[in-house]
């Protein structure tokens, strides 16, 4: 088995961290719609994830790695990640000049890295 890239780690955090407990629907219906697609598919993906699984183990090690980073690198991490922000909305809601772009680029770049740093030791 190959080891995972730190972006695949990241990608299987997040939706760990969106759907795992204490992360769930914010309506009734969500919650009915959710248990539909569960019975349909035996899992909580659909669409071209129905058959990815979350490794939760590693889930877990990403977010406690999370804890010990810069606030400035966990917010760019969770709204990259877990909200699926577009940068230039990242960027606004952390304080990050929008333009030019790679000030973006470069600080989610460090985040990347400093988060690869911690897991790795």
């Amino acid at each position: 088995m190959s080891k995972k890239t730190i972006s695949e780690r990241l990608e299987n955090w997040s939706k760990w961290a969106r759907f795992s407990g204490g992360h769930g629907t914010d309506c009734m219906t969500g919650v009915v719609c959710d248990g539909m697609r569960k019975a349909a598919l035996g899992n909580v993906w659909s669409g071209a994830h129905a058959k990815q699984e979350i490794d939760s183990v590693d889930a877990t090690r990403v977010e406690l790695a999370m804890r010990s980073l810069s606030e400035l690198n966990q917010k760019i991490l969770k709204w990259s990640y877990i909200n699926n922000a577009r940068p230039e909305v990242v960027c606004r809601k952390i304080g990050l000049q929008v333009r030019p772009a790679n000030v973006f680029t470069q600080t989610f770049r460090a985040a990347e890295l400093e988060i690869e740093q911690k897991l790795d030791m």
